[in-house]
């Protein structure tokens, strides 16, 4: 059996030992603020910084794509004949104008209809905005003069009132909403809308960055352009 004095060293042996293996305060501070620096220096340095290498590979990637539709306009205009784009732009600015009088506008329609010998049931127009693309919240859109129109007479006078309302008018003009009408008698009756674009100066909004084509490929519609604007020279 063991006697008092065994027992009392053993204890000793033992508090000893327990002393030892207690961590001290620090021991146990300086591991919680080296994990709570590298939080503090992932959240504040690096993250931001892989965010802004990110972000400036991206932003000379579109760097790089805008030069590079840049010089492929560069090589598109210069492959143009300065005269000849000069006398079109001249041609294109009078057949679509910066600003366009209803009067105006009317004028051409209503000498050709009269010519048919049609008489006017209903003659007005206003300026509008068409609307051609974008979306809802930020809408394309360009400037008009629109109005309904109706005229009355023979079947073969509407006949060659239609055929040649698309060349009457030496702007650009689009007609919807057709509307023909028969009576007991040879009086018919036609109902239209009509649309003629205008583009104000002040509207300046040209995308360089957009894939470029030579508008000298439609040679069709720069013809029927500069028919249009002959009408206006006589």
């Amino acid at each position: 059996m063991r006697t008092a004095n065994q027992t009392k060293d053993t204890e000793k042996i033992i508090r000893e030992r327990l002393k030892k293996s207690r961590l001290d305060i620090g021991e146990v501070m300086i591991p919680i603020l080296v994990v709570i620096v590298l939080i503090l220096l992932s959240i504040f340095v690096f993250i931001p910084m892989i965010n802004s290498a990110i972000e400036f590979r991206r932003e000379s990637q579109e760097i790089s794509r805008k030069m590079e539709m840049l010089e492929k306009l560069e090589t598109g205009l210069e492959g143009l004949e300065s005269t000849l784009l000069q006398a079109d732009l001249i041609v294109a600015k009078r057949v679509i104008p910066t600003s366009l009088k209803v009067s105006d506008f009317i004028y051409y329609i209503d000498t050709l209809a009269n010519s048919k010998n049609l008489s006017s049931r209903e003659l007005t127009a206003g300026d509008v905005k068409v609307i051609t693309g974008g979306d809802r919240d930020n809408p394309d859109y360009t400037y008009a003069v629109n109005g309904p129109l109706s005229y009355a007479g023979s079947f073969e006078s509407i006949l060659g009132f239609l055929d040649e309302l698309q060349g009457a008018s030496p702007y650009i003009v689009s007609i919807e909403g057709i509307s023909l009408r028969g009576a007991e008698t040879d009086l018919w009756n036609i109902s239209l809308t009509t649309t003629g674009y205008y583009i104000p100066e002040e509207v300046q909004n040209v995308d360089l960055y957009l894939p470029f084509s030579a508008y000298n490929k439609y040679e069709e519609t720069m013809k029927i352009l500069r028919e249009k604007s002959e009408k206006l020279e006589n």
